[in-house]
């Protein structure tokens, strides 16, 4: 749900293949605040109303009031879950502790499904480069203790990614697996 606002992105900048130039960019920036503008609405007919049913909060979170936690924590995680750990993320420009700690847990999990996944402009990368990856923008893209306890199970990350890959993400990783490892019998 945090990436719900990129539903207010055009196709031709979300599947763009290569670089995206600065204007493209910045529409692509605005997915969080769209995102945050959906989850904070009660109802579709209060957009079509267009009553303003949110306030952005100077800790970085969004209050509906619709009086609904779990609505109001999806929508600070979809305005925030881009903010960066040394302050150079977006829409805010949050830095440390002033980022929601939903976000900075998001924020890393989604670097790592990114990192992980195939992508129009990338290929997919094991497990063992996106983990060098990942350490390298600790306390700067990174929070320290979110990489910390996301290290200490590693594995179990790893597991549940491996797990729920889609069919052709799974055959793909099968063959590759099987043809580097060479031929094996069974019973091996």
């Amino acid at each position: 749900m945090h990436d719900i606002g990129k539903i207010g992105v055009p196709d031709h900048i979300l599947l763009k293949p290569g670089s995206l130039n600065p204007e493209e960019r910045a529409v692509i920036e605005m997915h969080c605040e769209i995102g945050a503008d959906i989850l904070s609405r009660e109802s579709v007919g209060q957009v079509l109303l267009g009553y303003d049913i949110c306030e952005y909060l100077d800790t970085g979170a969004v209050r509906s009031r619709l009086n609904n936690p779990l609505l109001d924590c999806a929508a600070t995680i979809a305005l925030t879950h881009h903010e960066k750990w040394d302050g150079t993320g977006y829409p805010g420009g949050l830095k440390g502790e002033e980022i929601p700690l939903q976000s900075r847990i998001l924020a890393f999990a989604d670097v790592y499904d990114a990192l992980r996944s195939q992508r129009p402009y990338k290929g997919e990368f094991d497990a063992e480069k996106t983990w060098s990856i990942l350490r390298k923008n600790i306390g700067t893209h990174f929070d320290p203790d979110v990489f910390d306890a996301a290290q200490r199970v590693r594995r179990e990350i790893d597991d549940t990614y491996y797990k729920y890959r889609s069919p052709i993400e799974q055959e793909q990783y099968d063959y590759s697996m099987n043809w580097a490892l060479g031929p094996q019998t069974i019973g091996e």
